[in-house]
């Protein structure tokens, strides 16, 4: 990380780890960049196995890939409070960042343990990969 900060990279290839998962491999990557002196590079990790398929991990602060059923409720949420002419001004934005407000002063409640309870199962469902694949 230290190397591809000092040449200005935007993208670091490597090879699948024979001990880690992708996600584990680009965990561990993406702390490392968490410790590196600002500014930092916005950075694009791939992970080759030995198949051919690539991982791509978005290291850092990015957008994220939001799933299809994510923006549906997104949408339906936005369509709801935006009914009332009051809140006519409201963007997609607002309903994303009044959520993440709410489930940071959550997380900071008695409620943290059910909070991560519910998160867990949201990743056991969905697997639990942020990254893409794509063929080699």
């Amino acid at each position: 990380m230290v190397t591809a900060q000092r040449l200005g990279s935007s993208r670091v290839v490597c090879g699948l780890s024979n001990k880690l998962s992708p996600d584990e491999q680009a965990k561990l990557t993406g702390d490392a960049w968490e410790r590196l002196p600002e500014p930092r590079p916005r950075l694009t990790m791939e992970v080759y196995a030995p198949d051919g398929t690539v991982r791509e991990y978005s290291l850092g602060p990015h957008a994220p890939r939001l799933r299809p059923q994510d923006v549906e409720l997104m949408h339906k949420l936005w369509l709801d409070i935006t009914a009332d002419p009051k809140f006519a001004g409201a963007h997609h934005y607002h309903i994303i960042a009044l959520a993440l407000e709410e489930l940071k002063r959550e997380l900071s409640t008695e409620q943290k343990a059910q909070l991560l309870a519910k998160l867990q199962e949201e990743i056991n469902n969905d697997g639990g990969s942020c990254s893409s694949q794509k063929p080699n």
